[in-house]
């Protein structure tokens, strides 16, 4: 079973800060590292661009991909639980690093 870590904290005390050079200690050790962060507002492109006007005109997903990323952005009708979002993680990670604020914890 792949190994779930969550960091919950109030915002600004410094999850962030600490899960790069977690992630940076890792990388060094050869593991593959995913993270999910939950945020408030989801703007992963902009009012305009191609992505955001497929997803206006009613897909159920949207896949971006070049310069060596891809991000996939999928309808769920509602916010999801944490646990529920690592299961749409997909990939050969070695462990997922969950971050969330106090008040947006839901892991069930």
């Amino acid at each position: 079973m792949l190994p779930i870590v969550s960091f919950v904290g109030k915002s600004k005390i410094g999850k962030t800060t600490l899960l790069v050079d977690i992630i940076a200690r890792l990388k060094e050790r050869g593991y593959r590292v995913a993270v999910v962060k939950h945020v408030e507002e989801l703007e992963l492109d902009r009012e305009g661009k191609d992505s955001w006007r497929f997803a206006q005109a009613g897909a159920d997903g949207v896949i971006v991909s070049g310069s060596g990323q891809v991000a996939a952005i999928q309808m769920t009708g509602s916010d999801l639980a944490l646990g529920e979002v690592c299961r749409y993680i997909c990939g050969d990670f070695d462990i997922i690093l969950l971050v969330s604020c106090l008040q947006t914890l839901e892991l069930a």
